[in-house]
């Protein structure tokens, strides 16, 4: 019988609209709100966990890193308030920041994610922008930031005042330039005609040579500079990415601890 529910029911769609359904009743229980992130803003993070396959599918790869001489694949999950909203499976050699967008735009439960937060594997070359023209807000927090400071800034010492300078200025006519050009690519992006995965890595794997692109970029830049000396000046954002980074380690902890005992 179980394996008759299991070849009829179980299936990517049906398990997702049950997780819809436990997610949004979790989220009506009067304690929810107590566990938020920032209630103007609440933060959710995404990252992959790894999951050796005993048998070999499609996604599978092999990686010594993670599954020695087997192969595995990478589950990313979407989590808020320690509740998985949606996950979607990736190779283990596809890279994370790719798939983080589609995560957030086709999430259809009753709790709404505001703020993103990862690690470094979350970060690409366009992010910050197109999750900020779709209204999101991006914090990751950099395991080097003092190298990612460095990248974007210089600081002086002019009459006895420490002077934050930008290394290389942003040039703001390109974006104004190009901006109903790249509206047009969010628009593309937005309408789910296409795996949203494959458009971001090509908008940030591509190499400069595009003005659209390159206006993007200098936006995503811009963005980027506000964000980290938003970070450097305040300690509560730091703590809101640090409690919500915490959010998927307890959950990674709590899936680790599941497979084992199975």
């Amino acid at each position: 019988m179980l394996r008759g529910v299991n070849g009829k029911l179980i299936r990517p769609e049906t398990t997702r609209q049950a997780n819809n359904i436990i997610s949004d009743a979790i989220s009506s229980f009067q304690t929810f709100k107590y566990w938020t992130i920032n209630e103007d803003a609440p933060f959710v993070s995404i990252d992959g966990q790894k999951h050796s396959c005993r048998i070999n599918t499609f996604k599978a790869r092999f990686s010594s890193k993670y599954f020695r001489k087997g192969k595995g694949v990478s589950a990313m999950t979407l989590i808020s308030n320690h509740v998985p909203l949606a996950t979607v499976v990736i190779s283990p050699n596809e890279y994370e920041g790719h798939f983080a967008f589609d995560l957030l735009h086709n999430n259809i439960s009753e709790i709404p994610p505001r703020a993103l937060s990862t690690d470094n594997h979350g970060v690409n070359n366009v992010k910050f922008a197109i999750l900020d023209i779709f209204e999101y807000l991006f914090s990751p927090r950099h395991a080097k930031f003092n190298k990612v400071f460095y990248e974007l800034f210089e600081v002086e010492l002019i009459d006895d005042e420490l002077v934050i300078k930008l290394r290389k200025s942003i040039n703001n006519k390109l974006v104004i330039q190009e901006w109903d050009n790249i509206l047009h690519i969010i628009r593309f992006l937005s309408r789910k005609t296409t795996v949203q995965s494959t458009i971001v890595s090509k908008l940030s794997n591509t190499k400069r040579g595009s003005k659209i692109l390159e206006a993007l970029r200098e936006y995503d830049k811009l963005l980027r500079c506000i964000y980290v000396l938003n970070y450097v000046d305040d300690k509560t954002l730091r703590q809101f990415v640090q409690q919500a980074l915490n959010g998927w380690k307890a959950y990674h902890q709590l899936m680790k601890g599941y497979s084992i005992s199975e």
